[in-house]
């Protein structure tokens, strides 16, 4: 079917919420297989997604485009087996697994008692690669992107036992950096490391270097919604 479809049937159903639902628009084919069995009160669920060409767009942000997914639901957990898009010259490869058990405050105990025992983590892997100084179009001002250019690769691996960000785990690593501020070229020395744990992201590896002038970073800040820092 089409995502547009899908679409208009979400913008029909009340979000039940007080603030508004976050414009959202898209795009594209899906392709949804769904298995279910058992009774009513306890099912087993078994779900295959496709979704190709596609085009998203949040809000005013510019869109997300040539965007492919395939994930599927399978013994009680999801995986996105494949994420692929494009955004702000951007592209963008991820994948992922998450426990159905994860999310127990969002399901029915019927269903949750139909799911086998797992310690498994949720995971997360992604990359973007190349990354431009586009990606702050949307941010900046024309006037201050005319001074920034460069290109960047960036990987993240993370993941977590509790859908917290206390509980979360990972690392975020520039694997290429090559950046000029204001016509002065700024690299860095070796792949930037910063490790995310305990709701903290904490700087590992940070030596960047440029106009004779080397910049070597340690410290942490708090990743919450009133994040502090300590940066030397």
């Amino acid at each position: 079917g089409q995502l547009t479809d899908l679409m208009a049937i979400v913008r029909a159903v009340p979000s039940g919420a007080a603030q508004p639902r976050r414009a959202l628009d898209a795009a594209g084919t899906i392709k949804l297989d769904l298995t279910a069995t058992g009774t009513l009160d306890r099912p087993g669920l078994d779900a295959d997604l496709a979704v190709a060409s596609s085009r998203v767009t949040v809000s005013h942000l510019p869109p997300m485009t040539s965007t492919s997914l395939r994930a599927t639901y399978h013994d009680g957990a999801f995986a996105i087996e494949h994420f692929e898009s494009e955004w702000q010259q951007a592209h963008i490869v991820a994948s992922g697994h998450l426990p159905a058990r994860l999310l127990d405050a969002y399901l029915p105990r019927t269903y949750l008692a139909t799911l086998a025992a797992s310690s498994t983590p949720a995971e997360l892997t992604a990359r973007v690669d190349p990354m431009t100084p586009a990606v702050l179009a949307p941010f900046v001002p024309e006037s201050m992107l005319g001074q920034i250019d460069g290109r960047l690769a960036a990987s993240l691996s993370i993941e977590a036992d509790a859908l917290s960000i206390e509980r979360t785990r990972g690392e975020l690593r520039l694997d290429r950096a090559e950046i000029t501020l204001g016509g002065l070229p700024i690299g860095q020395q070796r792949p930037t490391r910063i490790a995310l744990e305990r709701g903290r992201a904490r700087i590992v590896d940070w030596e960047w270097a440029g106009a004779g002038t080397a910049i070597a970073l340690g410290g942490s800040m708090t990743l919450t919604t009133d994040p502090a820092f300590d940066l030397a």
